[in-house]
């Protein structure tokens, strides 16, 4: 797909709703990945320091799904406006 640079940026999720959709993929995505390192951090750090870096990837993927989470609901509250 392309699109005339003059016309602007491509966006392939234009509307509303599926970027709503997309975003909630991501986070379908991250979020579980993110609680699995986050549950594997804790309970293996009572036995080794090591695994300190479960945790830290915990909070890697939890801030770009914190971002998305708030994407979302800025989105949902603009179509509220409008509706």
């Amino acid at each position: 797909m392309r699109k005339k640079s003059a016309e602007g940026p491509f966006h392939l999720y234009s509307d509303k709703e599926s970027r709503i959709n997309h975003y909630k993929r991501i986070l379908r995505f991250l979020l579980p990945l993110a609680i699995l390192n986050f549950v594997f951090g804790l309970g293996l750090l009572l036995n080794r320091l090591e695994n300190l870096g479960n945790l830290v990837v915990a909070l890697i993927l939890a801030i770009p799904s914190w971002s998305y989470y708030q994407r979302i609901v800025q989105l949902e509250k603009e179509g509220k406006i409008r509706e």
